[in-house]
């Protein structure tokens, strides 16, 4: 009988599930969901319960044909312990014991890790793996950090390790700047005519001088937050994800020129710094990943 693993993706503001074979192949994806849509923590799980049963009928498999499930989700978490902590950026499930819950609805193993670092590894599986240290950055509700070195996620002694960035950054930390809610202060301070990050960034591909210099003013905040990473790990690859590395092409100038300017190991090594193809789908194939090597060995 085949064999399939799920990965469920929970952001700020959607979530979405994958569908995988053994070798890791998509087989199917679910739609992506608003977590908006959802009035309080019960009738969500009810949701992505719904979503799974949904994504397994419409592909012909059954629940006992399921290898395991991995979750990504912002921090802070227990890992261990399967528990969302009081993360900022998903209000709706903070201090949520989410593998517990969902033990209530599956019986198959389940695994949590933080989307950051889940990022990272999806991305390093698929596109950097020859690469011994690598950095995954996401832009998104929050800011993210996930570090993968010699093929394993960094976790630090506690499972707490990479969250930089909700350390201090001026009178507040670095996610309050670098972030979509960034975004939109920078907006309402330039009064630009944007409602959001997405319009924002199409005022900026049609030249608009403001929103131009949102996006600028955007990458040199990055810049000096990722040559902290830079100067601290000496990385082969730094990728972005996340919602804003859509807008790549709008702060990448800034997002340099000051990497040239803060970080020697940029200046002479010249490690690869990129945007992500397609972050969601290293997302969940990092989930996925996790899940399927967190399985007891036979």
């Amino acid at each position: 009988m085949n064999k399939y693993l799920i990965s469920l993706d929970i952001g700020g503001t959607t979530f979405s599930l994958y569908l995988f074979d053994e070798k890791l192949n998509i087989i199917k994806k679910s739609p992506i969901d608003k977590i908006i849509n959802y009035r309080n923590k019960d009738e969500l799980l009810n949701g992505i319960e719904k979503h799974i049963i949904s994504l397994l009928e419409s592909s012909q498999i059954t629940l006992n044909q399921i290898l395991c499930l991995g979750i990504s989700a912002p921090g802070p978490l227990d890992c261990k312990n399967g528990i969302i902590l009081d993360t900022p950026n998903l209000i709706i499930l903070k201090n949520t014991k989410i593998i517990k819950e969902l033990e209530r609805y599956f019986s198959f193993p389940i695994f949590l890790n933080n989307d950051a670092n889940l990022f990272a590894f999806g991305e390093w599986y698929n596109y950097y793996n020859k690469k011994d240290i690598f950095v995954g950055i996401t832009l998104g509700t929050g800011l993210g950090l996930g570090i993968i070195i010699d093929g394993k996620i960094f976790s630090g002694a506690h499972g707490m390790g990479a969250e930089y960035g909700i350390s201090p950054y001026k009178d507040g930390v670095w996610e309050d700047v670098i972030s979509i809610e960034g975004i939109e202060n920078f907006i309402k301070r330039k009064k630009v005519n944007a409602s959001s990050p997405k319009e924002l960034h199409q005022l900026a591909l049609k030249g608009e001088k403001d929103a131009l210099e949102i996006w600028n003013d955007f990458g040199r905040s990055l810049g000096i937050f990722t040559s902290h990473i830079l100067n601290l790990l000496d990385p082969s690859v730094v990728s972005f994800g996340g919602g804003l590395s859509k807008a790549y092409s709008c702060f990448e100038k800034s997002l340099i020129e000051n990497l040239e300017k803060h970080s020697p190991t940029f200046k002479y090594n010249s490690p690869i710094i990129t945007h992500s193809k397609n972050q969601l789908d290293s997302a969940h194939i990092g989930a996925a990943r996790f899940a399927l090597k967190s399985l007891p060995k036979k």
